[in-house]
C-alpha cells in the first residue's frame, strides 16, 4: 500500500511541477513524510525534481537562455550550506514560523492586481541576490527552496511558456546538489528509501507526460494564480506545523 501511494504522490507532484514549473516538493512532502519520514521524502524530491527540470527544461516550448536562470541559481548553492547551519542552529519551528510569514505577505503583495499586470521586466542584481540567497538559505534550511525563485520570475514576466522555463533552467542548476548531500549522508540506505526513488523513475516520466499536456492548455493567469495557490499552501503549512510545535 505505501508503494502505490508514494507512486501516486509522485506521479501527482511531477504532473504540477511540468504544468506550471515548480510545486511538487510542496504537495509531496507533507503527505509522504507520514508515511515514510523527512529524510526518505526529501532523498525522494531531491531526485525527482531536478530530474523534471532538466528534461522539461530542453523541452520547453519557449525555451529562455539558461543565463535567465543560472545566476539566481548559482547564488542558491552558495547559500545553501548557511541554510544547513541555521537549521542545525536554530530551532526549526521557528524558523518555519518566520518563512511561512514572509512567503505569505510576498504572495499577497506580489499577486496582487497590479502585480498581476507586470510583464516583461528587466532583470536587477538586487533581486536576482535576494532571490537566489533566500532561495538557498530555505532549501537548506527548510528542504523548500522554490518561493523566492518562483516570486522573482513572476516578476521579472513574460508569457506562462517562458515562466516555466526559467524556473526549469533554475531547478535544474540547483536543484543538482540534493542528490549528492543524501548519497553522502547515506538517507538512500535507509528503510526502502532506494526502492522507493526507483519506483519514482517511471512515475516522474509518466507525470511529465501528463503535465506537458496540461501545460499547453494553461495561459500565464492560470499558471499565475496555480502559483499563488501552491506558495499559500506553503505557507499556510509551515505557520500550521511551527505554532502547533511552538505552543
Amino acid at each position: 500500500m505505501e508503494f502505490f501511494l508514494i507512486a501516486f504522490l509522485v506521479f501527482l507532484a511531477t504532473t504540477v511541477q511540468t504544468s506550471i514549473g515548480f510545486g511538487s516538493a510542496i504537495l509531496f512532502i507533507p503527505i509522504a513524510t507520514l508515511f515514510i519520514g523527512v529524510s526518505s521524502s526529501a532523498a525522494i524530491m531531491f531526485v525527482v525534481v531536478p530530474l523534471t527540470a532538466t528534461i522539461m527544461y530542453p523541452l520547453a516550448s519557449e525555451r529562455t537562455p539558461i543565463k535567465d536562470s543560472l545566476l539566481p541559481a548559482v547564488i542558491s548553492l552558495v547559500t545553501f550550506p548557511f541554510g544547513l547551519l541555521i537549521l542545525i542552529n536554530t530551532d526549526e519551528s521557528f524558523l518555519r514560523l518566520c518563512v511561512g510569514i514572509a512567503v505569505l505577505i510576498a504572495v499577497i503583495i506580489s499577486y496582487s492586481s497590479k502585480g498581476m499586470q507586470q510583464t516583461n521586466n528587466d532583470p536587477e542584481l538586487l533581486r536576482i541576490i535576494l532571490a537566489g540567497s533566500l532561495s538557498g538559505l530555505m532549501r537548506g534550511a527548510l528542504g523548500m527552496g522554490g518561493a523566492p525563485a518562483v516570486l522573482y520570475f513572476n516578476w521579472l514576466g513574460g508569457t506562462a511558456n517562458q515562466y516555466r522555463s526559467r524556473l526549469y533552467g533554475f531547478t535544474m542548476t540547483s536543484g543538482a546538489i540534493g542528490p549528492i548531500i543524501a548519497a553522502l549522508g547515506g538517507i538512500y540506505n535507509e528503510n526502502n528509501t532506494f526502492a522507493l526513488v526507483v519506483l519514482a523513475l517511471p512515475m516522474t516520466i509518466i507525470g511529465i507526460m501528463t503535465g506537458k499536456y496540461v501545460s499547453t492548455r494553461l495561459n500565464r493567469k492560470t499558471v499565475q494564480k496555480s502559483s499563488a495557490t501552491l506558495l499559500l499552501m506553503m505557507s499556510l503549512i509551515a505557520i500550521y506545523t511551527a505554532t502547533s510545535s511552538l505552543i
